[in-house]
C-alpha cells in the first residue's frame, strides 16, 4: 500500500484550495480534471493524463458489457411548444 498524506482545505479568496505535500510529485500551475462523486469524494486527473486515464477505465470493463445494446429510456413528455414542429 502505498504511503499516505494529510492535506489540509483553506480558503483562497471565493474559493477552497488543498495544499498537498511535494512528496507527491505535483507541479506548481499543474492542471487537473476534478471528478466529484456522490459519496463527497474527489478524483484529481492531471489534465494531460485524461485520456489515458479514460483508456485505462474503458479496458477495465468486462467483455460483452454492452453486448445487448443500450436499453431503452422513457422519454421524458414536457407540455409546451415542440421544437420539432417548428422545423416542418
Amino acid at each position: 500500500m502505498s504511503k499516505e498524506y494529510t492535506a489540509k482545505s483553506f480558503k483562497s479568496g471565493n474559493s477552497v484550495a488543498i495544499r498537498l505535500p511535494k512528496e507527491l510529485g505535483v507541479e506548481a500551475g499543474q492542471e487537473f480534471v476534478l471528478i466529484p462523486h456522490a459519496d463527497r469524494q474527489i478524483t484529481a486527473i492531471p489534465a494531460d493524463k485524461r485520456k489515458e486515464h479514460f483508456l485505462q477505465l474503458a479496458g477495465a470493463m468486462s467483455p460483452g458489457w454492452m453486448k445487448e445494446g443500450r436499453l431503452e429510456s422513457e422519454v421524458e413528455v414536457r407540455s409546451g411548444s415542440d421544437p420539432l414542429d417548428d422545423a416542418a
